[in-house]
């Protein structure tokens, strides 16, 4: 379901709108929470085939350890190559990421752009660790 291209020109359809996108993020958001505790949890698990949710090579440093499980994509912002300066900073990175995000969806909002697609991410910092998902 594309809910950001759902029709938004009545006050109605309006409130359905924003109604639908409050219950999809709001699903994602419980659906990640999980998923970072099973990570936290496997943390020290060293063989990856025993591991519920195993590491993808996707590419890339700069985000940190890289897991997909059942078509969401984790990053786990660790500063696991010296990339940041630390794991404080890569957290950060993280952060400024989700902000961009923010303003693009902003955008498509405010001028009902229907040529943009964004994807649906959050954050979930869970006993000290940070993580990104999209």
């Amino acid at each position: 379901m594309k809910v950001l291209h759902m029709s938004g020109e009545t006050f109605k359809e309006k409130i359905q709108r924003a109604s639908d996108i409050l219950r999809l993020s709001a699903e994602f958001e419980q659906v990640c929470v999980r998923l970072s505790k099973v990570v936290v949890a496997e943390r020290g698990v060293r063989d990856d085939d025993r591991r519920r949710i195993k590491k993808a090579s996707v590419g890339g440093v700069a985000g940190g350890e890289k897991f997909i499980y059942r078509g969401v994509f984790l990053k786990f912002a660790l500063d696991v190559s010296g990339f940041y300066g630390g794991h404080e900073f890569s957290q950060k990175a993280a952060g400024h990421e989700l902000k961009g995000l923010r303003s693009f969806f902003q955008f498509i909002t405010e001028t009902n752009e229907d040529r943009l697609n964004i994807v649906l991410m959050t954050m979930v910092d869970y006993h000290g660790t940070t993580f990104s998902f999209l």
